[in-house]
């Protein structure tokens, strides 16, 4: 009985984030879907996550804004090292 409680005792349990994560993500997908393109402000953190996975996905384009007011396409691989200071136009990919 006691090596049934010990062994238990060792187990870690892990927050539920991924139903949050897939949440954020369906919700910022159906936005651009309703307005075509949106802006995401550079201390969006969560936002910006979920912007940066339906990118790599191919689902969304995106955007990097700069002050002067152009604007640079980002790959997927830059997505996730992208500056942090600028904020992203995210908006539909073609024929999706």
């Amino acid at each position: 009985m006691f090596e049934a409680v010990a062994s238990l005792a060792s187990v870690v349990p892990f927050p539920r984030r991924a139903a949050t994560r897939q949440a954020e993500t369906a919700a910022l997908l159906d936005a651009v879907g309703s307005a075509g393109s949106l802006e995401i402000v550079p201390r969006a953190f969560a936002a910006r996550d979920a912007a940066a996975a339906l990118h790599l996905m191919g689902f969304v384009h995106l955007d990097e804004i700069h002050p002067d007011g152009s604007h640079r396409t980002l790959s997927a691989s830059e997505a996730r090292c992208a500056a942090p200071f600028l904020t992203w136009r995210i908006r539909r990919a073609a024929g999706r």
